[in-house]
């Protein structure tokens, strides 16, 4: 009721406002609209006439742009509407990979995919299902769609890369890893791609990469090559490209890995396949000293082993005996323990009881002393020593230490 009061009032005031403006403006004007066309009326309704003119045409320009604005705000609705409902669909699809119900998760993301082909996310989500599913020729059939789309997207050219390296496919594994490493350099694509050229043998770029991890690593807590020593690994990857390029020139590989030896004493693969080449040349001081130098510096009782058996093989007891107590004086720790079984190990292959006895008491109170308790293969070859050792069983030629023994 007071809407409709409302009205009637503002129709009211508009009639007396225009009878005003015409009642006090009846003079006469002629207007001319075109060269001997003229027009005579009063100046009071020209003036109304202007104003509902004006009135009428800005409200159709008022018009047209809420209209526009509707047109707008109803696309933006339906834009989010159908953002939303992706956004179902993903989450859905998600829980469904969680859940590793894959089928149902490939079957959503198949469904967004053909929704949108410029979408990039579906492709990868879908490689990553055909890759769980060792369908790799599928997976790399996606991700070579999705190249197209988006050619230097990182994620792809990853997952394209990891499909590669199960299909064994070295070469193409590395060059995806490079495009990579090429726009967005990180220690964890070069640890990828140094492993990925060591596979296919390409050492130089292998130590490239190692280098560049050396120089991205630095300053952080934790190596990116899973907590491995860099200086090891870069002379694992020389010590395979000696291998290579030497061949089955024996004399240029026992020249090589010398320097090799030489730079880093510690290095187990060098030390061990140099000494092997001196001992079959029949160089056995020089094959003694490397293994020595070795096991100095590597602290791993296994080398001290291969020394005194060496030495027994020889027939050369005494030197054997020496190395037994370097190495318990030199090991610590967990190697000081396979130390000792080295010891009564070495003794009995010497047919020395008495002394394998006694250094198995040796061993006995060291670990009492230090409160040390054996678990595994290790309680189980100490209780079957102590049981042979002193009820005079021969366990000579005993291969015993190959059961504790993993380096």
């Amino acid at each position: 009721m007071i809407g409709l009061f409302k009205k009637i009032a503002f129709i009211i005031v508009v009639i007396l406002i225009v009878t005003f403006i015409i009642v006090n403006n009846h003079n006469a004007i002629n207007l001319v609209f075109w060269p001997g066309k003229s027009f005579n009326t009063g100046l009071g309704i020209v003036l109304i006439t202007s104003f509902v003119s004006g009135f009428i045409i800005s409200a159709i320009i008022a018009s047209y742009f809420s209209f526009k604005s509707y047109l707008k705000e109803k696309k933006l609705l339906k834009d989010k509407n159908k953002s939303q409902e992706i956004c179902k669909k993903v989450n859905e699809a998600r829980i469904y990979t969680c859940l590793k119900d894959l089928d149902k998760a490939l079957k959503l993301w198949e469904e967004l995919h053909r929704k949108d082909l410029s979408n990039i996310i579906p492709y990868i989500e879908i490689a990553k299902i055909f890759i769980e599913k060792e369908n790799l020729n599928s997976a790399l059939n996606i991700l070579n769609e999705a190249k197209k789309h988006a050619e230097n997207n990182e994620e792809v050219t990853f997952y394209l890369a990891k499909v590669h390296n199960l299909l064994k496919n070295g070469a193409s594994s590395l060059d995806n890893y490079t495009k990579i490493y090429s726009t967005k350099p990180c220690a964890y694509i070069a640890t990828l791609a140094r492993d990925e050229a060591i596979s296919i043998k390409q050492y130089d770029d292998a130590l490239e990469y190692q280098k560049n991890i050396d120089t991205l690593s630095k300053g952080t807590t934790k190596n990116a090559s899973k907590n491995e020593e860099p200086d090891d690994k870069k002379t694992d990857i020389e010590y395979l490209k000696i291998l290579k390029e030497t061949g089955e020139n024996k004399e240029l590989q026992i020249e090589k890995l010398e320097k090799l030896h030489k730079a880093s004493p510690s290095h187990i693969k060098t030390g061990l396949t140099l000494s092997e080449l001196l001992l079959n040349k029949g160089e056995i001081k020089p094959a003694m000293l490397v293994l020595t130098k070795l096991a100095l510096n590597s602290k791993k009782a296994f080398v001290w082993r291969k020394i005194i058996k060496t030495w027994i093989e020889k027939e050369e007891p005494k030197k054997a005996i020496s190395t037994i107590n370097t190495a318990l004086k030199e090991t610590q720790g967990e190697e000081l323990v396979k130390s000792y079984f080295i010891a009564v190990e070495s003794f009995s292959n010497l047919a020395m009881q008495d002394d394998a006895r006694a250094y198995f008491e040796m061993f006995e109170k060291f670990l009492k002393d230090n409160n040390i308790t054996l678990n595994g293969n290790k309680k189980l070859l100490f209780d079957f020593l102590n049981a042979m050792l002193f009820n005079n069983k021969n366990i000579s030629k005993l291969d015993l230490f190959s059961i504790i023994d993993n380096n």
